[in-house]
């Protein structure tokens, strides 16, 4: 009975953390529509990437089994280490919400009013 708990205890967690995350994203791109547009754009372009890259990896996987032919090295690699691209993907997400957040903080920085003495 403790891992249904647990199970639960952590989705909980993972979900709040979730909402959060998109509370501050949405209240930050609300301000500027402009900003909007390039949110959506960009994380529909990412989902669209990890969503073709997960696709393009298990139809590989399954294509030499069809086919007869063991030719895709690079393949087995990547179904073997399946975990390692999540958190890759993951990473990557990251990474451009970092950069995002850089280039935003940037903007704003060089828009500041000056002051007049």
């Amino acid at each position: 009975m403790a891992f249904p708990l647990l199970f639960t205890a952590g989705m909980t967690l993972v979900d709040t953390l979730k909402g959060l995350l998109m509370v501050n994203a949405y209240s930050r791109v609300l301000t500027e529509p402009k900003r909007s547009l390039y949110y959506n754009l960009i994380v529909t372009a990412l989902s669209a990437f990890v969503g073709f890259t997960i696709g393009g990896v298990e139809l590989l996987a399954l294509w030499p089994h069809k086919i007869g032919a063991g030719l895709w090295p690079v393949t087995d690699f990547l179904t073997a280490h399946f975990e390692d691209l999540g958190i890759g993907i993951v990473a990557l997400f990251v990474v451009i919400w970092f950069g995002a957040w850089l280039i935003a903080r940037q903007r704003e920085a060089t828009m500041a009013p000056v002051e007049r003495s």
